[in-house]
């Protein structure tokens, strides 16, 4: 039997941020993976502007967060004041995130896309082929078939463009708003309801300029508006459209400096665009099918009011990506690629609910209605926002005695090797290895663990941490501020399984139970290696 031919084990269209982190992912995998951009470079201007905690430890994993905070500054508060100036709803953002980072953070986005091509292009498994666009797409048994055409506008259009057909085992469409792949697929968004269209004007500063505030939103019914920090250099002003105003008109410099021109002049900074952009909610009817997946917002679109475009783009590649891998790599069956769908649909679905939450106290436009509102949070009588959303379906222990932790975000802390009192410490990650599956917990598991979990967990290139208090750490590791502990005390647990993408999939309640929560994580892998002690290397058309 003849074996199949490929150009790539994962061809990626659109090489945006998240086209940019998935690339990175499975590069760092050894995986041959083919990304086509239709634009000739990087784009070069800002739309996305903050990231979290999560998305900040998966910058860790990459070595880039150093380069990172070089450019970024902290988010620490987010504010909603009415015309007054009055606050209505402050969101502080100034502790520290379970991921072992600062909550939040703002940048400016051409920063951010140049570090993630400076990780993509270090993977000599990953080429990038910008100034192509994609063309045809067709499904096959065992492969997708892209044919991409070459972007030439310099070209006159009667010029039959030159181009060239790829082969690969799964095809990602990360192409953003306008997704030729989600196109091909037959797929079209649900449209969730909101719909506004706002100026953004960003600027880069000439000099540092005092404000009454750095971020949030003026809830002025006649005009609402937004401001925000892009990093150390720049800013943003955002001003929603109101009946009468012409797109056209808007966009002008003119226009700009009219709305700006009360807080920072000519003198304090130069506009590097003045676009309107329309804010929508929309999420995908289906997030693949076959081997063609859809990731960013070619699955889903938000309103920015809670910084979550780029980030919930973020999550979909980093969870894709493991999951791909364990596939590609014959170790787990194809269905275990329905979870991925199974796990960010829902938590995609609640974090564009908030951000449209949000967006609708911003937008309000009738004076009547933002009296009443103005009212409501005075009283006391507003709600807090709902919690964040966390994994509830999917890879995730089905066990009673981990539920206050399964699905949700794991813990990094400051650790050290053998014995140590905090000095020569550094995050877990940092120690262990990022994007690994990590077994952690209070005691040794050696004793518990039969031969098949330890060869189960070898195989998935399992970090295990035994955790000791610092100053007591013996052969094992210190935990040396402290996290572990406190997190395995207020949850009643003695070990968790965080998987690659930084969720928890299960906890035991003593470590007698860790063998079930292991047989159990076998399972919803859909595992179909027998366990041997020497782990698989991945590699590229494997």
């Amino acid at each position: 039997m003849m074996s199949l031919q490929l150009d790539y084990d994962v061809v990626i269209v659109g090489y945006g941020p998240c086209g940019q982190i998935l690339a990175a992912l499975l590069g760092a995998k050894g995986w041959k993976v083919g990304v086509f951009e239709r634009h000739e470079g990087p784009y070069g201007l800002p739309r996305a502007a903050h990231i979290d905690h999560e998305i900040m430890r998966l910058l860790q994993s990459f070595g880039t967060a150093d380069a990172f905070l070089a450019s970024a500054v902290p988010f620490t508060k987010y504010v909603l004041r009415n015309r007054g100036g009055e606050i209505l709803l402050s969101l502080d953002w100034d502790g520290e995130g379970i991921s072992g980072w600062g909550t939040d953070y703002l940048f400016y986005q051409p920063d951010l896309e140049a570090l993630l091509d400076k990780v993509v292009v270090s993977h000599p498994t990953v080429s990038v082929h910008q100034g192509w666009e994609a063309a045809v797409v067709s499904s096959e048994a065992s492969s997708v078939r892209l044919t991409v055409k070459r972007s030439r506008p310099d070209k006159a259009e009667a010029e039959a463009p030159e181009t060239k057909t790829v082969r690969a085992r799964y095809l990602i469409g990360a192409d953003g708003a306008n997704s030729f792949v989600r196109e091909t697929m037959g797929v079209h968004y649900e449209d969730l309801g909101f719909n506004a269209s706002w100026l953004v004007v960003d600027l880069k500063m000439k000099k540092p300029v005092a404000l009454a505030f750095d971020n949030g939103s003026v809830c002025d019914p006649a005009r609402p508006s937004s401001m925000f920090q892009l990093g150390r250099q720049h800013r943003r002003f955002e001003f929603m459209l109101l009946p009468g105003d012409i797109k056209a008109s808007m966009e002008t410099r003119e226009a700009a400096w009219n709305l700006i021109g009360p807080l920072i002049g000519p003198d304090d900074a130069e506009i590097v665009r003045s676009v309107v952009y329309t804010f929508r909610s929309a999420l995908v009817s289906s997030w693949g099918a076959d081997r063609i997946f859809l990731i960013g917002d070619a699955a889903h679109l938000m309103p920015p009011f809670m910084g979550q475009g780029m980030c919930s783009g973020f999550r979909d590649a980093t969870n894709l990506a493991w999951k791909l891998d364990l596939v590609l790599r014959g170790e787990s069956d194809r269905t275990l690629l329905d979870t991925y769908a199974e796990e960010r649909a829902p938590h995609v679905r609640t974090v564009i609910d908030l951000s449209v939450e949000i967006g609708r106290l911003t937008c309000t436009t009738d004076p009547r209605e933002a009296e009443d509102r103005d009212a409501h949070f005075r009283e006391g009588h507003a709600e807090p926002p709902a919690p964040f959303p966390w994994l509830t379906t999917g890879v995730v222990s089905d066990e009673e005695s981990g539920r206050r932790v399964a699905g949700r975000l794991g813990p990094q802390g400051r650790i050290a090797s053998g014995t140590g009192t905090g000095t020569g410490t550094a995050l877990a990650d940092d120690v262990v290895g990022g994007r690994r599956w990590q077994l952690i917990c209070r005691t040794d598991p050696s004793a518990i663990l039969s031969y098949e979990s330890i060869a189960f967990l070898d195989q998935l290139d399992t970090a295990v941490l035994t955790m000791a208090e610092s100053g007591e750490c013996g052969s094992g590791v210190c935990d040396a501020d402290g996290t572990y502990e406190r997190y395995f005390v207020e949850n009643s647990i003695e070990a968790i399984i965080v998987r690659p993408d930084f969720y928890v999939f299960g906890a035991a309640m003593t470590i007698e139970g860790l063998e079930d929560l292991v047989s159990e994580l076998r399972y919803k892998l859909r595992w179909r290696c027998p366990s041997t002690m020497t782990r698989q290397v991945a590699g590229a058309g494997r």
